[in-house]
């Protein structure tokens, strides 16, 4: 896998040379995608493209970080709806399965 720079080397490049940053946060992004497990790869992929396109736009890095931010804000909110309300889920294809017992 690709070494990931230090930050100082980031800035750098991004205020450099945006293009060639540009270029390997794709391929730094890419690399962990393929070294998740195969069944999460399509979810991550899409998360991705979500990110990309959201982000497209955005014309400083706190601008993109801010839609970020909201973005990871929704799904942990999702999440948490179905947490506290598992069977609102269940029409979606979802499996659900029992905890068991605290030890």
């Amino acid at each position: 896998m690709t070494e990931i720079p230090p930050f100082d080397e980031l800035l750098q490049l991004a205020e450099t040379d945006p293009s060639r940053f540009e270029v390997l946060k794709a391929q730094l992004i890419d690399e962990q995608i393929r070294h998740a497990p195969s069944h999460l790869q399509p979810r991550l992929r899409s998360v991705q493209f979500q990110a990309e396109i959201k982000t497209r736009h955005s014309t400083n890095p706190i601008s993109r970080c801010v839609i970020l931010s909201g973005l990871m804000h929704d799904a942990l909110a999702s999440l948490g709806d179905i947490i506290r309300s598992p069977s609102s889920s269940l029409g979606n294809g979802s499996n659900i399965y029992p905890l068991g017992p605290v030890r």
